[in-house]
């Protein structure tokens, strides 16, 4: 237990920031990204672009032609969840850009500590996804009252284990694959989790954000 609490800090203090080496575009023609600014308390629910430039000017440390790179293809910046109380979401932003800034963003001496694709499978806000193994999709996510887990039949009965950022377990039942299981009603309070399932035939174990 307590290797899978180190492991689980590890994932939300350091490898979840550069989980991805590059985006891909979006049918839009556009990069789009969540990214989370380490030296402003809180956002102000009006961050824009020209407030995303002058946050990676004074605390990125960046080079004169990455900044001009960014100021070129960025093309709009707006604060992620406005309405969260959370602390973590209160400081994501959606950046959305012609051409694929991410490997900048990587190198912004730590203003930045996430930077995630929203094609990511594993990122904040994927509305459908499917994992390779245990074939588990969150219907809606960020949560609402229709989002739900379904897995793949072949697995029989298999158990989630929900965390929160504290590491703390909120949840943990055990269920069949033929149950509905409707995540709104077990995480009640806004905020970012990790839902962990488990085969309990083979203990094959996969692990998702979900976004409240």
């Amino acid at each position: 237990m307590k290797d899978k609490l180190m492991i689980l800090f590890l994932f939300m203090t350091i490898d979840l920031s550069f989980a991805q080496l590059n985006c891909y575009q979006q049918n839009n023609g556009l990069y789009q990204y969540y990214a989370k600014l380490e030296n402003i308390p809180n956002l102000n629910s009006n961050f824009n672009k020209t407030d995303f430039m002058n946050y990676v000017t004074t605390y990125g440390n960046m080079t004169t032609g990455n900044l001009s790179t960014l100021n070129t293809n960025v093309i709009l910046v707006s604060k992620s969840f406005p309405t969260s109380q959370t602390p973590f979401l209160q400081n994501v932003v959606s950046i959305d850009s012609d051409s694929d800034i991410y490997p900048i963003i990587l190198n912004s001496n730590n203003s930045v500590t996430t930077i995630e694709c929203r094609n990511n499978p594993i990122l904040l806000n994927v509305q459908n996804f499917e994992k390779k193994n245990l074939k588990l999709t969150i219907t809606k996510n960020p949560i609402d009252e229709t989002s739900k887990i379904v897995i793949d039949p072949k697995v029989r009965f298999f158990k989630i284990v929900i965390t929160n950022t504290a590491g703390q377990n909120i949840y943990e039942n055990q269920f069949k694959s033929t149950d509905s299981i409707f995540l709104n009603e077990i995480t009640q309070d806004r905020g970012l989790y990790i839902l962990t399932v488990t085969d309990l035939n083979d203990n094959q174990t996969e692990s998702t954000k979900l976004i409240k």
